[in-house]
């Protein structure tokens, strides 16, 4: 909900995204027919003229409504910013463009934001004498493009009305216009949607911009997105894609469906720098079920972070569609699927932890308890924290090995109970797992940033996001409080690191011992009996 109030030479704006109870915004500008020249100021929350930024330029429109163009240019002599918009709309589908100089890389830095759907204009204004009287309403439904990058299904209403008070031609520009948001309430939106789609309620409740997008044929789920630059946006240039066979042989079922085996024995795979518009990629369906997925468009982009996923190089807002967890049967963003220890599926429909690499169901995918805190003088932990890590969770020492932490209890000759508990050796205690490697228990998504050198912090301060936005919101940067307390005993036991001096192993298992331990996990898995107990 938004509230506008416009007068000669201030205006007063309160709504949702405001930093203060009141966004102020002050302005001088001199009109000449179509052209407008000026300055204005922004503050937040008071009138302290220290806290305002001004901002010089001027602005050029021609037509109104829904076919309209319009060009600003603006220089903030505090920032240095220099920043240049076009902006439009033409039969419903409408967009803006903006270029702002970056000074420290001496280039242009795109931002694009746009719709596409249909929009419809209700009431009419009129103007008699210079006075504009009337209201005039829109109500636009469709796919909208933040300018974040993100990419959501919308549907908006805005109204504007009231009497507007203008001159014409030449001179000083004063007057009060009055602009409210309207909300629109679900049942309104799903009567609305029903009309033109019944499908379309079912998509809109999960906000899910690609299926609508699908629906419509505006692109695809497996769409590349890549756009401006030096880096793939999606992926790094050398990526290999996976591509739907060209046998003739491969053809759907009498369903629709196709046989997944034939498919991946057939699959071939292409650098996603030689992808092109029409070529057919391995693409999985909300069910999970393989088919081929047309490009619609290549683009490319310049980045500042990518992550090194599993030696595939990713920018941390690529959409991937998470095969189970919080966002199950939903394109989300990596980065939200890495920190909700969520799963994505492989070509041959194998579904992969994302945070540890393991496969589903592995051993390397169990969870055991977990504690983190200081070592007392009697022996007992003081817990800051406790949860559950998984097997397979890895961690790079300062020495730069890595380890994950099934490599370390064997390489200590620990043993793991059905619960999820630790135990030295044969009648040792059973207690959690005493965590030594960081001051808190790790989270899903720390293996994958610190190998990609990045923080949680860096990737939403650059806010490189593709089709979808972020779906979790960023870390507050608050720290763990430092306040100690008595460790709650497992069982009146110690954890395991302080109770039987288990340490951190000085070096990898070797390729023999690895292979060992690999033949018992297989040898385990099909005989049905545990690895550890």
């Amino acid at each position: 909900m938004g509230f506008l109030v416009s007068g000669p030479g201030i205006d007063f704006y309160r709504g949702e995204q405001t930093s203060g109870p009141w966004e102020v915004r002050s302005h001088v500008q001199y009109n000449v027919p179509e052209f407008v020249l000026g300055a204005s100021t922004l503050g937040s929350g008071s009138l302290d003229v220290s806290k305002l930024d001004l901002d010089l330029g001027g602005s050029y429109k021609w037509g109104n409504g829904p076919t309209s163009f319009q060009i600003k240019g603006s220089y903030n002599p505090s920032t240095k910013a220099t920043k240049f918009e076009i902006g439009g709309a033409q039969f419903g589908i409408g967009g803006d463009i903006s270029l702002e100089w970056d000074p420290e890389n001496g280039g242009w830095v795109p931002d694009v934001s746009g719709f596409a759907g249909a929009k419809v204009v209700i009431g009419s204004q009129k103007e008699v004498l210079g006075v504009t009287w009337g209201g005039v309403g829109t109500l636009q439904y469709g796919v909208f493009l933040g300018k974040d990058g993100s990419l959501d299904l919308g549907l908006q209403s805005s109204i504007t009305q009231g009497l507007i008070i203008g001159s014409l031609g030449a001179g000083a520009f004063g007057g009060l216009e009055v602009i409210s948001e309207d909300a629109i309430t679900p049942e309104q939106i799903k009567a609305i949607l029903d009309a033109i789609d019944p499908r379309l309620w079912d998509v809109y409740k999960k906000h899910d911009a690609l299926a609508i997008m699908d629906m419509f044929g505006i692109s695809t789920g497996t769409e590349l997105l890549d756009s401006w630059g030096q880096v793939d946006h999606c992926f790094l240039k050398d990526t290999p894609i996976s591509m739907w066979p060209t046998d003739s042989s491969v053809m759907p079922l009498r369903d629709g469906t196709y046989n997944e085996s034939i498919v991946l024995s057939k699959v071939w795979e292409k650098p996603i720098s030689e992808i092109k518009p029409g070529d057919l990629v391995v693409s999985y369906d909300k069910e999970g079920r393989i088919y081929p997925g047309p490009v619609s468009r290549t683009m490319r982009n310049r980045v500042k972070h990518v992550l090194d996923f599993w030696g595939t190089g990713v920018t941390p807002g690529h959409a991937y569609f998470c095969a189970d967890g919080k966002f199950k049967g939903q394109h989300v963003p990596l980065l939200d699927i890495l920190r909700t220890d969520g799963t994505i599926m492989k070509s041959d429909g194998t579904q992969i932890r994302a945070a540890t690499g393991c496969e589903v169901g592995s051993i390397h995918d169990r969870l055991v308890h977990a504690v983190a805190g200081d070592k007392q003088p009697d022996g007992q932990i003081a817990i800051r924290e406790q949860g559950q890590v998984r097997l397979g969770t890895r961690v790079i020492l300062e020495n730069d090995e890595q380890h994950c932490v099934l490599d370390i209890l064997n390489a200590n000759g620990a043993q793991i109970t059905e619960d999820g508990y630790i135990r030295s050796g044969a009648g040792g205690a059973k207690v959690p797992l005493s965590w030594t490697f960081s001051e808190q228990l790790p989270k899903p998504e720390d293996y994958i940033l610190r190998r990609s050198k990045v923080t949680l912090e860096e990737i939403y301060a650059a806010g490189e996001w593709e089709q979808i936005g972020p779906r979790l919101p960023a870390p507050d940067g608050s720290k763990a409080s430092p306040q100690l307390r008595k460790a709650t005993p497992v069982g009146n036991q110690k954890p395991l690191a302080t109770a039987d001096g288990m340490r951190q192993p000085t070096r990898a298992l070797n390729r023999k011992q690895r292979k060992a331990m690999e033949a018992k996990q297989r040898k385990a898995a099909k005989t049905g009996k545990r690895l550890v107990s």
